[in-house]
This record gives structure tokens, C-alpha cells and sequence, in this order.
């Protein structure tokens, strides 16, 4: 059972790391949207992930508060994009640049 839920979660965080590419991220709630998953599956997933970040805070749904109406704040969450390339620096070159 144990080895079930890891190959799911797993799963999850691979569909989740392909939505959140091609975007300037998401909400849990779009996210859920998306990948048709519960609330609990895709927060668990998100803060499994050691790529993904809460990039922003936006403003949702205001709520009743004891001085009238205050916005309830929503993570935008994101995904570290490591580059293509990333060349170990030369030695040399860095010394002379220091100089």
C-alpha cells in the first residue's frame, strides 16, 4: 500500500512540475482544477517538492473581519527553472577577473 501512495504522489508531482512550466504559476485551487486531484493530494505534493516556491500573494476572497471586509491572501506557487547550461567557471578566468 505504502509503495502505491509514493508511485501517486510521485506521479502527481511529475504532472504538476509539466503545468507549472508553461506558466507564471498557480494557485492550489487551479492547480486542483488541473490535475482533477483533491485539495490535501496536491498541497502535500507541492510542499514535497523541493522546486517549487511561493512566488507571490494574491488577493482571493474577502472575508468578513471584525472591521469590516478583509481579502484572504492566496500563494501563486512556482517552479525553479535550473538552465540548460551551467558550465563550471575556470579557474584561471575567475582569478583574472578578481584582479
Amino acid at each position: 500500500m505504502t509503495q502505491y501512495i509514493k508511485y501517486r504522489s510521485g506521479h502527481l508531482m511529475k504532472e504538476l512540475r509539466l503545468i507549472m512550466r508553461s506558466g507564471d504559476g498557480l494557485t492550489e485551487v487551479q492547480l486542483q482544477e488541473v490535475t482533477g486531484r483533491g485539495h490535501s493530494s496536491v498541497r502535500a505534493a507541492l510542499r514535497a517538492m523541493p522546486d517549487t516556491y511561493i512566488d507571490r500573494w494574491t488577493p482571493g476572497i474577502k472575508q468578513q473581519g471584525k472591521t469590516g471586509p478583509t481579502p484572504k491572501w492566496v500563494a501563486v506557487w512556482d517552479i525553479v527553472m535550473p538552465p540548460e547550461d551551467a558550465p563550471k567557471p575556470d579557474v584561471e578566468q575567475v582569478m583574472e577577473s578578481l584582479k
